[in-house]
């Protein structure tokens, strides 16, 4: 869970949301965050998109 979260955040740090696959994974984040919640893997630290 958190090398996909960090592969988003990446994806989003790079492209600046700019782009179709930046927006695709921003709004991903939310399904991998709940996935996280059912698998009891959340982290307390998750970070907030920057615009």
């Amino acid at each position: 869970p958190a090398a996909r979260r960090i592969f988003c955040l990446s994806l989003l740090g790079r492209l600046e949301g700019g782009s179709q696959i930046g927006i695709f994974c921003f709004y991903l984040r939310p399904i991998f965050l709940v996935m996280e919640v059912k698998n009891g893997g959340i982290e307390t630290d998750v970070p907030d998109r920057d615009g």
